[in-house]
């Protein structure tokens, strides 16, 4: 069996790495996996970028302008958007590598414009990573509903019109992603609520199935040996807490966390606990609350044993 993943990225996101790791994993099995990633940085020979200067061309332009409808809105920051409105030869291209499945992992930024769904010549799964194909184009809804009935007078997009670009995109979804060949694999039960919840989405086939990882990798180690390589008391109380874009994306719990510590810093019942935090530099709002914090940064590799810096 041939197997074409399809990856905006290949690196630097949750998406990108767990779409990798069930690559490499497929790999090793002995299945013919391949990977196109719109926007490839890694060396890894197991990815390819889009074959042709032209084409890896195209999807940086679309990744940089696909963003244009925003503009007229005054939107918020609480998600990213694609619009997925430029044309591409997407589906043409896996064509020429004759899969027998489509893959289709974290595909937005542009890089799957909204009609092209429609356009593969082989059967489709989709591995759903956030809220994209059910929304009319946010990723994450920040909790509001209208996604179950066609979007439009969007809160993101400070928008009081029902048929705004939410609507618009909304439609545009439906009308293309009629009868697909389409299994849907959501990386979380909550996230399958939410497809079984769309009117976009419910109709097809879904298992959720979460990240896989490299267990000979990403293996246990007794707690002195981990608090020593990041040089951390031996015995003193730790929190951990990290995302991408940690202190910076209202949707990682930043804030909350926050208010935890203001309270946790009025206890003087509890032993003072060290708060690490990584996938993000510091900020300069953390309140003083008596806790120790370590920022550790980003972590690029999967083995990394420096701490940047301390507070």
């Amino acid at each position: 069996m041939r197997i074409l993943h399809l990856s905006t990225f290949d690196a630097d996101t949750g998406a990108a790495r767990g779409s990798l790791w069930l690559h490499h994993a497929l790999r090793r099995r002995g299945v013919d996996s391949i990977m196109l990633a719109g926007r490839k940085k890694r060396t890894d020979n197991a990815v390819r970028p889009l074959p042709g200067m032209v084409a890896q061309l195209a999807a940086r332009l679309r990744m940089r302008f696909d963003d244009l409808p925003l503009r007229r809105y005054r939107k918020t920051d609480e998600s990213f958007w694609t619009i997925g409105w430029l044309p591409s030869r997407l589906a043409q291209m896996t064509a020429d590598f004759a899969p027998d499945i489509v893959h289709l992992h974290w595909v937005g930024a542009g890089f799957l414009p909204v009609q092209a769904l429609a356009q593969f010549a082989f059967p489709v799964v989709w591995t759903l990573r956030d809220m994209w194909p059910m929304t009319g184009g946010c990723h994450y809804t920040a909790g509001c509903e209208k996604y179950h009935d066609a979007c439009g007078a969007c809160p993101q997009l400070r928008s009081v019109d029902d048929n705004d670009l939410s609507r618009a995109i909304w439609r545009s979804k439906q009308r293309h992603w009629r009868n697909l060949d389409l299994h849907l694999v959501p990386i979380s039960r909550w996230l399958g609520d939410c497809v079984r919840a769309s009117p976009l989405m419910r109709k097809y086939p879904l298992e959720v199935i979460p990240n896989g990882l490299d267990t000979g990798l990403f293996t246990p180690v007794g707690k002195a040996a981990g608090r020593a390589a990041w040089q951390l008391p031996a015995a003193r109380p730790i929190m951990v807490y990290g995302a991408v874009n940690a202190t910076t994306d209202i949707r990682k719990g930043f804030a909350e966390l926050r208010a935890a510590l203001e309270i946790l810093g009025r206890d003087t019942t509890v032993q003072r606990p060290m708060l690490v935090v990584f996938g993000d530099l510091q900020p300069g709002d953390i309140p003083d609350c008596g806790i120790e914090i370590r920022y550790v940064g980003y972590i690029r590799d999967n083995i990394r044993k420096q701490l940047c810096r301390q507070r």
